[in-house]
């Protein structure tokens, strides 16, 4: 059986779609949508481990995670949780270390399923600007980024 709960941030509304032990999706939302509430071990400790991220108390998620990808896109995801808070890497140095392309590692960035929990926003176009997120270069997902960024003490010009 699917959940799916919605908790609110100062960047934007998270939607997650979790099972009864792993997260499934994790979205960027306008509005609240949630199924009824029931008490789920993992409920509890995605909203204890998003408050502590909050405050500041934590510097990596420790979730089980469904991602389901290819073969390329799970090795990107596995190396965008490596990134510690308040660093960053270009494009162009992900796919140096994995041995790939710069616009391959965007395109899996882009595919992320579970964006914040494996943190895609750290990963910053050549120069030290943002690039995209989530298949645009402008608009609401830009602030997103910018604003996680800072809030982990990075500070990116668009």
């Amino acid at each position: 059986m699917m959940y799916r709960d919605t908790i609110a941030t100062p960047f934007c509304l998270l939607q997650l779609d979790y099972s009864e032990d792993a997260i499934h999706e994790v979205s960027y939302v306008q509005q609240r949508d949630v199924t009824p509430e029931q008490y789920l071990p993992l409920r509890k400790l995605i909203h204890q481990q998003v408050e502590a991220y909050l405050k500041h108390r934590l510097r990596e998620f420790d979730l089980p995670l469904a991602l389901s990808g290819t073969e390329f896109q799970q090795r990107v995801w596995h190396a965008l949780q490596a990134i510690p808070m308040a660093e960053v890497l270009s494009y162009g140095e992900m796919a140096q270390q994995l041995g790939s392309a710069a616009r391959a590692v965007g395109q899996a960035c882009r595919r992320n399923p579970c964006p914040l929990i494996v943190p895609c926003h750290r990963v910053i176009a050549a120069g030290r600007t943002l690039g995209g997120f989530h298949g645009q270069t402008e608009g609401e997902f830009l602030r997103i980024k910018q604003r996680l960024l800072a809030h982990e003490g990075v500070e990116i010009k668009p």
